[in-house]
């Protein structure tokens, strides 16, 4: 699905429209030229995390050098390669999935302790929900939008800030993070599965069994086994 702006002003409106998994920009352009649209998107908190691709007939090193310095995830000189282009927005779109399945794996205790491949930004951002998660992992009413309200995001924002991170919903990614949460304390050994349901907000330990099963591939109750 491509969404087409005219100008970089345009395309910096339609971004409040709808959040893409990438910009592909020309760097000549009325009102808003490339240079000044990538960097108010890696500038901004809400589409920081958004891969840039500047296209340009200056392809000069200095021209290069000053692309990448406004944040641009690669810069391409025309006339251009059709496939090498295509290669290229692959290329971003897949390292993004990637950091994506490391982000997913990741709680509070060690998002700081890893390397994500994520931005300064984007690891702030993240750590903001981590800790809205913590404070509410026992409440099995806690919603996105009390997330979205306590984060000072729109519900909008917030759906598409956590999906492009993760490639999860909000409400998806809650329900991994509790995952993680639960396998933690279940292999620190002080918590039999029952205080661990209560402890990541579980309705029944019945209920948290099967969705820890559904989510790793196998029971609590071996995890409890191997740590014995």
């Amino acid at each position: 699905n491509v969404i087409v702006s005219r100008d970089g002003l345009e395309a910096w409106e339609n971004l409040k429209i709808a959040v893409p998994d990438l910009v592909l920009s020309d760097v000549m352009m009325p009102r808003k030229d490339g240079y000044s649209l990538c960097s108010d998107i890696k500038s901004s908190q809400d589409y920081a995390h958004i891969p840039v691709i500047l296209l340009t007939a200056m392809s000069g090193k200095e021209d290069t050098i000053k692309g990448l310095g406004q944040g641009a995830d690669a810069y391409v000189g025309k006339p251009f390669d059709p496939e090498l282009l295509m290669a290229t927005v692959q290329s971003l779109i897949e390292n993004r999935q990637r950091i994506q399945n490391r982000v997913l794996g990741l709680t509070q205790e060690t998002i700081s302790e890893e390397e994500t491949g994520l931005s300064e930004q984007e690891t702030e951002f993240l750590g903001k929900v981590h800790g809205l998660i913590e404070e509410h992992i026992d409440d099995e009413d806690f919603s996105v939008e009390a997330m979205a309200k306590e984060i000072g995001a729109s519900y909008s924002k917030l759906y598409a800030k956590i999906k492009t991170l993760t490639g999860k919903t909000p409400q998806e990614f809650i329900n991994v993070y509790k995952m993680n949460k639960a396998l933690a304390l279940l292999k620190s050994g002080n918590y039999n599965v029952s205080e661990v349901a209560d402890m990541v907000g579980a309705s029944t330990p019945f209920n948290f069994t099967r969705n820890f099963k559904k989510h790793f591939g196998f029971t609590p109750s071996s995890v409890l086994k191997k740590e014995n």
